[in-house]
């Protein structure tokens, strides 16, 4: 895992940009529930992969924050395969800690 210290210079300018991005994001998918109702079936052995087993039933956001794309056959039927890259929400997390602890210094904080 690399060191929150080794990334760029952190700017206001360039956080306000990366969270005006973030947000901008659609919406976070809820793949254990896709998942729980047979929507989606992860891939075994392949990191970030899943079978889509219910199209109708895979919401547009979902569809459209696929990075990747294939078909594989399962019990004698082509079924579609996404790819999908980690959520933005943790990017968003990250993000904001990294803010925190640039901005927020020991003498700021008022202890009671």
């Amino acid at each position: 895992m690399s060191d929150p210290d080794d990334q760029p210079t952190l700017t206001p300018s360039r956080a306000l940009r990366e969270l005006w991005h973030l947000l901008d994001d659609p919406m976070p998918i809820d793949f254990p529930d896709l998942e729980r109702r047979g929507v989606l079936q992860k891939v075994p052995h392949e990191t970030g992969w899943y079978l889509v087993l219910k199209p109708a039933e895979l919401p547009a956001s979902a569809r459209q924050q696929a990075l990747g794309a294939g078909q594989t056959t399962v019990g004698g039927r082509t079924v579609l395969m996404l790819w999908f890259q980690k959520s933005t929400n943790r990017k968003a997390a990250a993000l904001l800690a990294q803010i925190h602890r640039r901005l927020v210094r020991p003498h700021d904080v008022v202890t009671h």
